[in-house]
Order: C-alpha cells, then structure tokens, then sequence
C-alpha cells in the first residue's frame, strides 16, 4: 500500500514539473507557441526530470525554472526578429542535424516547434537513449536519433548544423562542414564573450545578439551563423 501511495505522488510530482514547464515556455519571446507545441514541451519535461533520477542528463532535471531557460533559448532561432531570416532555416523539406543534443537541447526542442526533419547526433549511449524516449514521448515523426559521432554522420547531406553547449574544436569543425552540403548553414548557441573561428570551411559568420531571463537576471547571448563554402 505504502509503495502504491509514493508511485502516484512520484508520477504527480513530475506531471507538475511538466505543467509547470509548460507555463514558463509560454513565455518566450513576444510569440505565443501553438497548444500542440506546449503539449510536446510539457512531454519532454516530464520524460527529463524521469529520467533525471538515473542519468546525469542535466544539473536541474527537476527545476522547472532551469529547463524552461533551455528550452526558450533553444527556440531563440524561432524568435527572433524576422529579419534574421533564421526561421527559415527550420522550414518543411530542411534537414537539420544537431550535433551533441545531450538532453535535447536544442535539437528536440526545435523539431518540437517546426516542420523539417531533424538527426540528433549524440555519442553517449545513455542520452540517446533518453532522446529516443524523449521524442516517442513528444510523438515526434520528424526526429532521428544518431548514437554515433559527428564524424559519422551522412556526407555533405544537411541543410543546416546546430550546437550548444560543445567544445568546436578542428575537428569538431571538420566534421560539421564535411556534413553539411555547400552552401548549408552552421549555427552555434554561444555567450556573448565567446569567439568563434570558423576555420577554412566556412565564410565569415554573422552574430545575432539576444538577451534572456535566467532566473533573477538577464543573460546576454548569442547565435553565429556560418555559410559552408
């Protein structure tokens, strides 16, 4: 009896984490999301902080503050003024491949909200195994996950590259653009501060500065575009 009374307060507690995501996320930006994309977000909330209880996905799995923070910048590319013209880049018939999504961010969070088809490259077995649960959770049809390394990836076959949160060294470098075909865009979530040298592979990127709320304060951000040669 003791066991049947703290699984239902355990699943209570994370379907609150879940609704309590959905409303921070409602949040972003000046755009309301569509319902169905709030109902995704909310899915993947309560799918992290489970799996939160037995690997190392992220520090807060169970702080609805903190996952909306990753999620809203996740969907800064969705956003931000028009005349960025990032958007499109997430268009139906686009393939994007995030590369070191971890806990999803921002690769399932942007296949949550947009239409192209997305490959989720993730090295470590036990986090591509949460994306895939993530994303049946989440009832995305758009969404493959890769346990594999970037450099493992199709040749020359994405229209664009995401990453945050990665180290971009040469070779990381290397092997985005090798994935990327000619004229394909790589799009990095970096601070402010952060310099970023996009090697001979790719033209001169653009940086697109935004501010964010993460918890009492605000954070200065920035996304840097690069065109593959």
């Amino acid at each position: 009896m003791f066991h049947v009374k703290h699984s239902t307060r355990y699943a209570e507690n994370l379907n609150e984490i879940g609704h309590k995501v959905r409303l921070l996320a409602d949040q972003v930006g000046a755009q309301k999301l569509a319902a169905e994309v709030l109902d995704r977000l909310e899915r993947f909330a309560t799918t992290l902080a489970l799996w939160g209880e037995k690997t190392n996905l992220t520090a807060h799995p169970h702080d609805p503050a903190e996952i909306a923070f990753h999620i809203c910048e996740s969907l800064m590319p969705l956003v931000l003024d028009a005349d960025s013209g990032l958007r499109d880049s997430f268009v139906e018939g686009r393939r994007v491949v995030d590369i070191g999504t971890g806990a999803g961010f921002p690769g399932l969070m942007l296949a949550a909200a947009t239409r192209a088809e997305f490959t989720l490259v993730e090295p470590r077995r036990k986090r591509a195994g949460f994306l895939d649960a993530a994303a049946l959770a989440m009832r995305l049809a758009n969404v493959r996950v890769a346990n594999c390394r970037a450099s493992e990836v199709e040749e020359a076959a994405f229209d664009v590259a995401t990453a945050r949160a990665v180290k971009f060294d040469e070779e990381l470098l290397q092997s985005t653009a090798r994935a990327l075909r000619t004229g394909g865009e790589l799009m990095v979530y970096a601070s402010a501060e952060q310099v970023f040298l996009p090697g001979v592979d790719f033209d001169r990127p653009r940086r697109i500065s935004y501010r964010l709320r993460h918890g009492d304060r605000a954070v200065s951000r920035v996304l840097i575009v690069a065109p593959r040669r």
